[in-house]
């Protein structure tokens, strides 16, 4: 986790440079569902482009430069289009043991609405969960299915605040 943290910036740098537009970390707040958040690695608010940056193994490295994402990076991909409304994500691979023609991977990743409904379905039963003390798939536990807007309820504006400085909110629509 080190070793990405040191690259993410490195990572980010490269990834400008090569797609000829900046991005900025930022934390972001679903305009509709106050709890709903993601911490960006990168976003340009001009593009609407969301930037997940990794610095991953070699085979998962491998699999980014053949325009693949991991699975267990494709939640978080989701979460990240769903809480910014965004058209497009860039999942960023960076791994500086290979040579510098192939250190950079950047695969688009698209919304799908299906996935998205099925994400926030599932996010808003853990929320009712969390708020309700009620410990989620315990005995005796029956799922809840609350009345608080429809599963389709996705809207493409939320707050953004950068991660220096959380007090100053910009909207993006």
């Amino acid at each position: 986790m080190a070793r990405g943290r040191r690259l993410e910036s490195v990572a980010l740098a490269e990834y400008s440079a090569l797609m000829g537009h900046a991005v900025v970390p930022v934390c972001c707040v679903h305009d509709e569902i106050d709890w709903l958040k993601a911490s960006l690695d990168g976003w340009n608010g001009e593009k609407k482009i969301v930037v997940e940056v990794k610095a991953p193994r070699k085979e998962e490295h491998e699999l980014a430069l053949a325009n693949g994402v991991p699975v267990k990076y494709r939640t978080q991909t989701i979460h990240q289009l769903l809480v910014t409304g965004a058209p497009l994500l860039h999942y960023v691979s960076y791994n500086d043991y290979f040579p510098a023609h192939r250190r950079l991977a950047v695969v688009p990743v698209l919304p799908v609405r299906e996935e998205l409904e099925a994400l926030l379905a599932a996010l808003k039963e853990f929320w009712w969960h969390v708020e309700n003390r009620v410990p989620p798939g315990g005995e005796g536990k029956e799922s809840h299915t609350h009345g608080k807007g429809r599963q389709s309820d996705i809207s493409p504006r939320k707050t953004v605040r950068s991660r220096k400085n959380r007090t100053s909110g910009v909207k993006v629509s």
